[in-house]
């Protein structure tokens, strides 16, 4: 479990890996390269969402996409860097905070975006992504199965 929510001296977050982070997962995942692993964070290293800007929180400048720092962890290739770098058996990465489902391939790493039970803040679905909750099932061949339940949840009025 690594913590990428950084905090701001004004009180607002960003979504970075902190170099203790990198380094302690340097540490351990060169330790035992083989075993496969699954690591959580909360804010999402690899995400299409904010490039879509359903958010309506992107912006374009010229030909590149902005992304707000509180969406996507800013230095998520330093992270990619370490589990290339160790090569070590990283299977899946869970994140969440866009309350929105996507599962990114990259490299034999599965990235998995869950939704929110919460969905859009309690107001419904968040864009189309029904309240809901993600269930892992992880099997000795080293792969794993998901399957997003809803949780059934309606937002009054």
């Amino acid at each position: 479990m690594l913590d990428d929510v950084s905090l701001e001296p004004d009180g607002s977050y960003i979504g970075e890996f902190v170099e203790e982070q990198l380094a302690f997962l340097r540490t351990e995942l060169g330790t035992r390269p083989e075993t496969p692993t699954l690591i959580c964070g909360h804010i999402p290293s690899v995400s299409v969402l904010p490039d879509l800007n359903v958010s309506g929180l992107t912006k374009t400048e010229g030909s590149g996409i902005v992304t707000p720092a509180s969406l996507i962890t800013g230095n998520a290739a330093d992270f990619h860097k370490v589990l290339a770098g160790t090569k070590a058996n990283v299977k899946l990465v869970l994140a969440g905070h866009l309350h929105h489902l996507e599962q990114i391939q990259i490299d034999g790493v599965s990235y998995f975006n869950g939704g929110a039970v919460c969905g859009n803040w309690w107001k419904g679905a968040q864009k189309g992504c029904p309240e809901g909750f993600a269930l892992f099932e992880l099997h000795n061949e080293r792969t794993f199965s998901v399957e997003y339940r809803p949780y059934g949840w309606k937002a009054a009025g």
